[in-house]
C-alpha cells in the first residue's frame, strides 16, 4: 500500500485497490433503558469514519431514567456482523450507582447493531448489565469514546 492522505484531507498517490471512505460528522445519540427512550438534556455525538472504522465521541446529560431493562446507546452506523469480535466503550459517567471496585463500560457485540449496551466490570470481569435499579434518577453519560468496524 502506498499513498497519503494530506492534512487538509486531499488525496494523493494510490492507497489499495480503490478509494479511502473518509467522513467526519455528527449525530445525535439516542439514550435507551430497554425499549423506553431516555429524555436527556443535551446529546452530542461527533464521529469520524475511515473506511469501514468508526471513531465516536459522545457526551449526554441530565439523562432522566424512566422504563425498565437494559441501558443502551444507538451508534451513528450499523456495526459489522463479526464473530466472536466486540468493542470496548470507555465512558466518564455520573449518578450511577456502582458498587466499590466496580467500574462502568460500554460494550458494542459486532451483531449488526446499531446500539450497544453498558455493562458493570468488577476485578474479574462483567458483573452485571447497567439497567434502571443503577441508573435511577437522572445521570450523566459524558466523554465517551469508541472504534468500531461497520459492514
Amino acid at each position: 500500500m502506498s499513498g497519503i492522505i494530506g492534512t487538509s484531507g486531499t488525496k494523493s498517490g494510490i492507497i489499495g485497490h480503490g478509494e479511502v471512505g473518509y467522513e467526519e460528522g455528527t449525530w445525535t445519540p439516542v439514550i435507551h433503558m430497554g425499549t423506553t427512550v431516555q429524555s436527556v438534556g443535551t446529546s452530542d455525538g461527533s464521529y469520524t469514519k475511515i473506511g469501514k472504522t468508526v471513531i465516536c465521541n459522545v457526551s449526554v446529560t441530565d439523562i432522566n431514567e424512566s422504563g425498565t431493562g437494559n441501558l443502551k446507546c444507538s451508534l451513528p452506523f450499523t456495526s459489522a456482523t463479526i464473530s466472536g469480535v466486540n468493542s470496548a466503550v470507555l465512558v466518564r459517567w455520573g449518578d450511577i450507582d456502582c458498587a466499590p471496585s466496580t467500574s462502568l463500560q460500554g460494550f458494542i457485540s459486532h451483531t449488526g447493531v446499531a446500539q450497544f449496551e453498558f455493562q458493570l466490570l468488577n476485578g474479574t470481569g462483567y458483573q452485571a448489565a447497567v439497567t434502571n435499579v443503577q441508573a435511577a434518577g437522572t445521570y450523566q453519560l459524558y466523554g465517551m469514546s469508541w472504534t468500531y468496524t461497520i459492514a
